[in-house]
């Protein structure tokens, strides 16, 4: 493993390399029981859970997950060296909620269970099984102390990531011909792979959406024009009787907005009752997500005041004389 990652890291383009047990948005996991040295032993089956990732030193800052407080692993973290571990930033709240995780010792069941590591680092949390999962309690263990025995390479490029699977490919079999690279896949296809049970139906119900907007806006343009031009004799009436072009247009503004509105608040109620079946498919806003509401309501109105402006400005415009006349 620290052979291949010396070759790939001096590969053109290839800014970082790291290695992994479990990748993320893979739709794998390994998890594992453990306990802090020096606390009470938990009953049996009742013991803290967490996720455990195998990585080598590069795999944290090549994936750009942040480190919060103490060190990060480092090439000295051998197999011949004082075990340490980090853990996740939940982990640490967790575990550890009044105090500092750094110094405290484990023992963990999955990797080494007579060591005792020393935690030496805090990371940030990442969504190891999908943009829509929970955040989990994990622990990072250096794959030097682990002695795992495969690993997944993630690398960071600095050029376009498809460019550098012939070079991949290549210092994998000149290290080893007899092992064949599997899965080259950018980790933006990875995260496609991992939300296609919800992007098609998705990106179907948007177009959807959108074409329910369009006739929306084109049935409220319709009914409030055509409704406004047949008050063109009224209109004609009250400008005989004194009034101004300003305030017909009000006027008829007015009670053109006011069938807007109250079409707006039923959809609205209508729509919220409807939403509730996509809540499955949404990640991050909820069924009644007031953006998404407000933005379409706002649309719909700017609409009926277009819809209903444009004909009482003319209608207000004609001679009195002439309205008065038609029918």
């Amino acid at each position: 493993f620290d052979a291949l990652a010396a070759r790939l890291a001096a590969s053109p383009g290839v800014t970082r390399v790291g290695a992994v047990n479990v990748l993320p948005l893979t739709n794998s996991e390994v998890a594992t029981g453990f306990t802090v040295v020096g606390r009470p032993a938990p009953a049996n089956g009742e013991g803290p859970v967490a996720s455990i990732r195998i990585v080598d030193p590069g795999y944290l800052t090549a994936m750009r997950i942040p480190l919060r407080a103490g060190r990060g692993l480092t090439a000295t973290d051998g197999a011949k060296s004082a075990p340490v571990v980090m853990i996740s930033e939940a982990l640490a709240k967790k575990i550890f909620p009044n105090e500092s995780p750094l110094r405290h010792r484990l023992k963990i069941a999955y990797a080494n269970p007579d060591a005792e590591p020393e935690i030496v680092g805090i990371v940030g949390d990442i969504r190891q099984q999908g943009l829509d999962a929970e955040v989990r309690e994990t622990i990072y263990y250096p794959m030097a102390q682990a002695g795992y025995g495969y690993a997944t390479f993630v690398i960071r490029a600095g050029r376009a990531p498809e460019a550098l699977a012939p070079a991949v490919r290549s210092a994998i079999r000149e290290l080893d011909r007899n092992i064949p690279p599997e899965d080259l896949a950018t980790m933006r296809s990875w995260l496609t792979r991992s939300m296609s049970d919800r992007r098609d139906p998705m990106l179907l119900l948007s177009i959807f959406a959108v074409l329910a907007v369009a006739i929306a806006a084109v049935g409220v343009y319709a009914v409030l024009s055509f409704g406004v031009a047949q008050r063109t004799r009224e209109i004609g009436i009250r400008m005989a009787l004194g009034a101004q072009q300003h305030e017909v247009v009000t006027m008829v503004l007015g009670g053109g907005l006011r069938l807007a509105l109250a079409g707006i608040a039923l959809g609205a109620g209508v729509g919220l009752l409807a939403a509730r079946a996509l809540d499955r498919l949404l990640f991050h806003v909820t069924p009644g997500d007031p953006v998404t509401l407000g933005a379409v309501a706002a649309m719909l109105v700017a609409v009926a005041l277009v819809a209903t402006y444009a004909p009482a400005r003319r209608a207000a415009r004609v001679d009195p004389m002439v309205a008065l006349r038609s029918e």
